[in-house]
């Protein structure tokens, strides 16, 4: 079941990928398409705008009252002239009002080429798109010349300027044709990139899905725990109803140690649910470094002396901090007191608080039994005690819980060896860990 869940959200992943590279692929080829046409387009339709300059505001023509067909050719600008069977870039055709073409001998052998091109007037002053015999193709512009023109061979009649488009249209052809292949290969390598990406974005979801599976395990084994402690104690007592208190003291002493220890774990669940929803609310003071750490340093020196243990400490800041003295305190506390739980009779734990540059640092050196496992060490329920022994492993959750509250003061939280045995807690916080 697990694995079709995994195997369905890696599919979801993997469609969504590959779908929007494939938008990705189709606007980018549309857009680069289009740019190419207006680019290469651009250049004709600015050769049929300088045409329609060069006839509308041609020079006087000689006087010819009434001009044959061949004085088209004759009077003509010469950039329209040429041999009747010679290749072409550019020509006209002459209409007059009803359509009838008017230049039709000059044309030559054109004119089988562009026969089926009418007069269109709704074209008027419109590049437009034609397509002659031979699939020939064209860019055109018509124009009206005013009768008032000095040229009377144009004057009064409509003018359709053809540009020749073959070869943009064949270089538009190509271009699309390999942007199409570019394109197809580039979505085959998206399909691979879409797999790869699907399997990779899967890994922090299952590894998430993994740790809230074991999270929710051991806190159920946790919470059981304690539940059924009383549970038995209080169904003990069930069974001796006429006993006085004194004589159940130890079952009720029990019980209430495992509602202690029951509460302690809620709470330390609700900062890690807390942590998770960041919603962890500082209360930052401004705080005197020698009264806040000798206050609650003080106590564990006579908790370790009466556990035959040396505990020092050595506080060599002056100035003032800026924290939430709460949960500091919680921190130092749950540090502390781990040291105390894995260190034997006749050991030493020794602290030392100093300014690192713009940093407070915050080091606990014990002799005790050391750290394997410095990088699991942080996470929920670790304990290097698989036994899961009360007295000494705890929930696991203290470490998790200090690492939260130094991310909560944008700070950082390390483990290191202390030779020739023990380890070495770090802690360093910015003066300043928040803004007031």
């Amino acid at each position: 079941m697990e694995n079709n869940i995994n195997r369905s959200q890696q599919n979801r992943f993997f469609i969504s990928s590959l779908v929007s590279f494939a938008l990705l692929f189709a606007i980018l080829g549309l857009v680069v398409l289009t740019l190419f046409k207006t680019v290469i387009y651009n250049n004709v339709d600015h050769d049929l705008t300088l045409n329609k300059t060069m006839l509308t505001q041609a020079s006087e023509a000689p006087s010819i009252n009434q001009p044959d067909q061949s004085q088209f050719s004759t009077m003509m600008p010469r950039r329209f002239i040429g041999a009747n069977n010679a290749p072409f870039r550019t020509n006209l055709l002459v209409f007059n009002a009803n359509g009838k073409l008017l230049n039709k001998a000059s044309l030559g052998d054109r004119f089988d080429l562009l026969s089926n091109i009418k007069l269109n007037k709704k074209h008027l002053n419109q590049i437009q798109n034609y397509y002659a015999n031979q699939g020939s193709s064209f860019r055109a512009l018509l124009i009206k010349v005013p009768k008032s023109s000095p040229n009377f061979i144009y004057a009064g009649k409509y003018v359709l300027i053809l540009e020749n488009t073959d070869s943009e249209r064949i270089a538009v052809q190509s271009f699309q044709t390999v942007l199409i292949i570019a394109m197809l290969i580039f979505w085959v390598i998206s399909i691979l990139l879409s797999y790869f990406l699907s399997k990779r974005n899967m890994r922090p979801i299952l590894k998430s899905w993994n740790q809230q599976k074991e999270f929710v395990y051991d806190a159920a084994h946790e919470l059981r725990t304690p539940l059924t402690i009383i549970q038995n104690k209080m169904e003990y007592m069930l069974t001796k109803p006429n006993s006085k208190i004194i004589d159940e003291s130890e079952s009720i002493a029990t019980s209430l140690s495992e509602i202690t220890r029951l509460e302690q774990l809620t709470n330390n669940l609700l900062v890690l649910a807390r942590s998770d929803s960041n919603t962890n609310v500082l209360k930052p003071e401004t705080i005197n470094p020698q009264t806040f750490f000798r206050t609650i340093l003080e106590p564990f020196r006579a908790i370790a002396l009466s556990q035959n243990k040396e505990f020092n400490f050595q506080n060599d800041l002056k100035s003032e901090l800026y924290f939430d003295p709460n949960q500091i305190k919680e921190l130092i506390i749950i540090l502390i007191d781990n040291s105390l739980k894995y260190t034997d009779t006749g050991d030493s734990i020794n602290i030392r608080i100093k300014k690192h540059k713009n940093n407070w640092l915050f080091s606990i050196i014990d002799t005790g039994t050391g750290i394997k496992d410095k990088n699991q060490v942080f996470d929920r329920f670790f304990r290097e005690e698989k036994s899961r022994n009360r007295k000494t492993g705890g929930s696991g959750l203290g470490l998790s819980i200090a690492s939260v509250i130094v991310k909560n003061h944008h700070g950082r939280i390390w483990i290191e060896d202390n030779q020739p045995k023990g380890s070495i807690v770090n802690i360093e916080i910015p003066l300043r860990s928040v803004k007031p």
